[in-house]
């Protein structure tokens, strides 16, 4: 059998995808008459996959420093937009090979976003919850970086996974120095059903589920509410109350937290179609999370509770 293919922009995630599982089957059902369009496309995917491989040891990595100073700190943890624990995995181990290459030392935000777009991209990756595409245009492209960076990169900051030398400014990612802390790399090392295996899930390892459950207890205990925030869903989950968007309209913690800085909270009407757009934005975010931590079924439009958040 031939097979030609034309790699392009547009189908180049797919095209690799399929190069690697024919590989990983060690199957030879694919020949070429383009050996010079495939082979590329095939290195590129070689290369990036090493930057997904389990971290590479490293010296004298600093202690993680959790942030608490923020009012989504006390009141929910990370933003409602943090719903996936696998691009922070996959970010940290980019890093820790970045870091290697760099005899050990930080690399600036700005490389370690442009290589891990690259990376996410090459591998197959962005198809995936929380991975950036790379989109056509300067717009589409800073979009994805820019939600990489603060929807996944700061809260591992604030959760004291990654080290930064400074305040993650709007613009200008050059400016800053980012490494791996000691958490962040006990994290990383950990096998990944997504990244070290072959199944298409996003739900964590057995020991990467203890592991975070572990570090949200301790950070919570610190000030940083991300664990307290999801036991609270979780038992109301466990309770039979799938509405969680509702729920957290009605919630008087919730509603202090959204009027601790919404401007409209003098207008009684505005205020309500604000909480109303957060609530549904945090509740998806929070039950995916609980889904990738192995508590809630995995299936969509389902809240079967099938662990414990609890210990």
């Amino acid at each position: 059998m031939e097979l030609r293919i034309t790699i392009t922009q547009e189908n180049v995630d797919k095209i690799v995808q399929l190069i690697k599982e024919l590989v990983q089957a060690e199957e030879p059902i694919m020949t070429t008459s383009d050996v010079g369009t495939v082979k590329p496309a095939v290195q590129k995917l070689e290369r990036a996959s090493r930057y997904l491989m389990p971290p590479p040891e490293l010296e004298n990595l600093p202690n993680g420093k959790v942030i608490t100073d923020s009012r989504e700190a006390k009141y929910v943890g990370a933003l409602g937009l943090f719903n996936s624990f696998f691009p922070v995995k996959a970010v940290l181990r980019v890093l820790t090979h970045m870091m290697k290459e760099n005899d050990g030392k930080p690399v600036s935000l700005q490389q370690l976003v442009d290589r891990s777009v690259e990376v996410f991209v090459a591998t197959g990756l962005s198809g995936y919850r929380g991975f950036p595409m790379r989109r056509k245009g300067k717009r589409g492209e800073g979009s994805a970086i820019g939600r990489l960076v603060w929807h996944f990169i700061v809260p591992a900051r604030n959760m004291g996974l990654i080290e930064a030398d400074g305040k993650i400014p709007t613009r200008g990612w050059d400016s800053v120095r980012v490494s791996v802390t000691k958490e962040g790399w006990e994290f990383a090392r950990l096998e990944n059903r997504l990244l070290d295996g072959k199944e298409r899930v996003q739900v964590l390892s057995e020991a990467e589920r203890e592991w975070m459950l572990s570090h949200l207890r301790k950070i919570d205990e610190k000030g940083y509410k991300e664990y307290s925030f999801l036991l609270r869903i979780f038992e109301e989950l466990k309770r039979g109350n799938t509405d969680i968007a509702a729920w957290l309209e009605r919630d008087k913690q919730f509603n202090e937290y959204v009027k601790s800085w919404s401007r409209k909270k003098g207008d009684p009407s505005e205020f309500r179609k604000q909480i109303r757009n957060m609530a549904v934005m945090f509740a998806q975010g929070k039950i995916a999370l609980l889904r990738e931590l192995g508590v809630i079924s995995n299936k969509r439009n389902e809240y079967t509770v099938i662990g414990q958040l609890g210990g």
